[in-house]
């Protein structure tokens, strides 16, 4: 079970927190406007109060992959954003975990007043059956998913997904989507952008 030291409980215990909140959790390796525009498309279309943006610890599905130091990427990430309503978060640092599930656990216990959606990519779909308690998650938390494009298909053959296909809710409810009782999940279309940050690191090295 995951616990926080003294000067993290005292943090998340004298803070009060917003009522709707909407959590987009990745490595930000490097962050870019794709997560922007993720962010202020939740904040609009599902009404939310703030959004925080966690930054992974490491991402347990790439372990041969070089992920920058977990500090360099949370002070990257807080220089590159500028939202007052947009928090950049490092509780998976906190918890000393790298898993999602046990960020949601922690939440859901210690804050009942809080309703937290969880926002992904719909590219984090083809590993998502992989991902430590994943039914948990889903059943837990509500989910939104962004299109993004080349990848619009994977919402129909995703195994993940196929298992809770009567809790998904038509996109026209979306502005009363935070208000719906879970397990619940929706897929928003309209992305215009492809950029990912593998792709920015690439350009980046070739520099």
């Amino acid at each position: 079970m995951v616990k926080l030291d003294r000067e993290s409980i005292n943090y998340y215990k004298h803070r009060k927190l917003k009522k709707n909140i909407g959590i987009l959790g990745g490595t930000f390796d490097p962050p870019h406007f794709g997560h922007l525009r993720i962010s202020i498309r939740a904040l609009h279309l599902l009404k939310l109060d703030e959004i925080w943006w966690v930054v992974s610890m490491s991402n347990p599905l790439k372990k041969n992959k070089q992920i920058t130091e977990f500090n360099k990427r949370f002070c990257k990430v807080k220089n590159f954003i500028n939202h007052h309503r947009i928090v950049v978060s490092d509780i998976e640092n906190r918890l000393s975990t790298q898993y999602t599930s046990d960020v949601i656990l922690f939440l859901k216990k210690n804050y009942v007043n809080t309703n937290f959606i969880w926002l992904m990519g719909i590219d984090n779909l083809d590993k998502f059956h992989l991902w430590k308690d994943w039914r948990f998650i889903i059943n837990n938390i509500p989910i939104v998913i962004f299109d993004r494009p080349y990848h619009t298909l994977n919402i129909l053959k995703n195994s993940s997904f196929s298992f809770f296909k009567t809790k998904r809710i038509r996109s026209n409810q979306v502005s009363i989507f935070r208000k719906m009782k879970h397990p619940r999940w929706i897929f928003l279309t309209g992305w215009s952008k492809h950029v990912s940050s593998s792709q920015i690191n690439e350009y980046n090295n070739k520099k």
